[in-house]
């Protein structure tokens, strides 16, 4: 298992939603058949375990803990259409990655909760935010290719590597 994966378990071990422990338990064992769990199978997996807004709201701080932009541009999209969740979102948007600030900004529910932060955003999302209409219908096209991206790494062979790992000569 790889060493960012480990990490969220730990994460996810410290939770008392019902579905945190069986999330970390996938992330440390994968599908159960030897497989490795990528992007696309977790995503899936955590939509699943937590599904209320309740459980998503209790996961977003161990996920900011982490800071892996990948593992938050899709927590933004699994929960884009949740208002309660990106409220919470919303309120930490000043100290998230520069890129998932971004993405944040493209999301159209999402533009109204992030006004009282709007000053503190990082200027390339407030850029984005303030700046041309056309420009935001670009950069959401560009995340969703992102996210595609991410979620079309579903599982891998339990000996090759995992996406970002270096790989030993």
């Amino acid at each position: 298992m790889s060493n960012l994966k480990e990490t969220f378990a730990l994460k996810f071990d410290e939770l008392t939603a019902p579905g945190a422990q069986a999330f970390a338990a996938f992330l440390r064992g994968g599908s159960g058949d030897g497989t490795n769990a990528c992007w696309g199978a977790l995503a899936e997996r955590f939509a699943a375990e937590f599904a209320t807004d309740d459980d998503r709201v209790a996961a977003w701080p161990k996920l900011t803990e982490v800071g892996d932009p990948r593992a938050l541009l899709l927590f933004l999209y699994l929960s884009r259409d949740r208002p309660t969740v990106l409220t919470a979102v919303a309120a930490d948007a000043p100290s998230l990655p520069r890129s998932v600030q971004r993405a944040l900004v493209t999301i159209e529910d999402a533009e109204p909760l992030l006004t009282p932060q709007a000053d503190a955003l990082h200027p390339a999302a407030r850029e984005l935010r303030e700046g041309n209409p056309k420009r935001l219908v670009r950069h959401r096209r560009l995340i969703r290719g992102r996210l595609n991206k991410l979620l079309a790494q579903r599982f891998t062979a339990p000996d090759a590597p995992q996406p970002g790992e270096e790989v030993s000569p």
